[in-house]
């Protein structure tokens, strides 16, 4: 049999914590400076394809640089990551980000055990970014304003919904 409940059982939830602090989504114009910014870089298909899959799967800047080709799954749109304490997870990515890889990478086929991101000099030096892409990742993203700070500490998981209005 049912019965009627005398009294809500919702009076005594909680409400959720709004917290001051709280990272907000980017501003389209910020997203759109961003993007613009990376395109006119010295290198736009990597900058795009980069700043692109930063703000889709909000990974970390040391993920970021340690991604190898053969973590990136070009067909399925996902990629995995080593993250901190040394685990593995599975991400996905857009259609745009995954043309924009595919521009970038069409180009310097490489083997699975090297890194996506190259540092200038592209296939010659085969020299991965590093460390310092942090600095990169930064002058790239400096007509974006605010975003600099956010992008660079790895603060990206927010932009998302911003981006995908965007593009």
């Amino acid at each position: 049999t049912e019965e009627l409940l005398q009294a809500s059982p919702f009076e005594v939830v909680k409400a959720p914590l709004v917290r001051a602090d709280q990272v907000r989504p980017f501003p389209d114009v910020a997203l759109a400076q961003l993007l613009e910014a990376a395109r006119n870089s010295s290198f736009p298909r990597r900058d795009e394809a980069l700043v692109l899959f930063l703000l889709d799967t909000g990974v970390r800047v040391g993920e970021l640089i340690g991604l190898r080709f053969g973590d990136l799954d070009l067909t399925g749109r996902r990629a995995t990551v080593l993250g901190k304490g040394d685990k593995r997870r599975l991400i996905a990515y857009s259609t745009t980000c995954s043309r924009a890889l595919w521009r970038y990478l069409k180009d310097m086929p490489r083997e699975a055990n090297e890194p996506v991101w190259l540092a200038a000099g592209g296939k010659n030096s085969r020299g991965a970014l590093t460390r310092p892409a942090r600095h990169m990742v930064g002058g790239i993203m400096a007509p974006a304003g605010t975003v600099i700070g956010l992008i660079a500490k790895g603060r990206v998981a927010d932009a998302k919904a911003g981006l995908m209005s965007l593009l």
